[in-house]
């Protein structure tokens, strides 16, 4: 999957109103591999608490809200940068899925 990230022209308007932004998400199956400026972390599924993500913003703004602080904080913010009308909010629902299967036993 590609990893979620926009264009250097998006990026700086983003990183203007949103300076919490990382630079890179990649999905890994079981986890996510963060990259922002010259750190990385993987975060796996089980790690995450809670998502969250802006219903009428372009592109999609995700929140990850860790149960226990990664290198970049206990919040990991990114954007989705692909947007098909109507199907908008598919990867997120994914992501719910997966996360709650991490969950249950």
């Amino acid at each position: 999957m590609a990893p979620a990230r926009l264009s250097s022209r998006a990026t700086f308007i983003y990183r203007l109103v949103y300076p919490d932004l990382v630079d890179e998400v990649f999905n890994e199956g079981d986890a996510f591999l963060v990259r922002n400026k010259d750190q990385e972390d993987r975060i796996s599924l089980s790690d995450i608490a809670a998502v969250r993500f802006g219903s009428f913003l372009f592109p999609t703004r995700v929140t990850l809200s860790l149960k226990r602080p990664s290198i970049f904080g206990t919040e990991i913010v990114f954007v989705l940068p692909d947007y098909i009308p109507y199907v908008k909010y598919v990867p997120i629902k994914e992501l719910f899925e997966r996360i709650n299967a991490q969950r249950t036993p």
